[in-house]
């Protein structure tokens, strides 16, 4: 059976749970899904009845949210 090759950030791309997402931003787990209803946190991936969020999607939303906050305090 042939392999797909996949690239190598999304290889090394890890998933993370609510509860990780949560302990990454001091936040609860229903904080994080009223994030995700308003459209303010990046939505999650469907794995059969589960939803993860890719460690770097969270990452990137994490330095979004200090360069922002870094800009208006200026």
């Amino acid at each position: 059976m042939p392999t797909v090759p996949v690239p190598s950030t999304i290889a090394c791309d890890r998933l993370l749970t609510v509860g990780q997402v949560a302990e990454r931003l001091a936040l609860s787990p229903r904080s994080i899904w009223k994030l995700c209803a308003r459209g303010d946190l990046p939505q999650p991936l469907h794995l059969g009845g589960s939803r993860r969020w890719r460690e770097s999607d969270i990452s990137k939303y994490i330095e979004a949210l200090a360069e922002r906050q870094q800009g208006g305090a200026r």
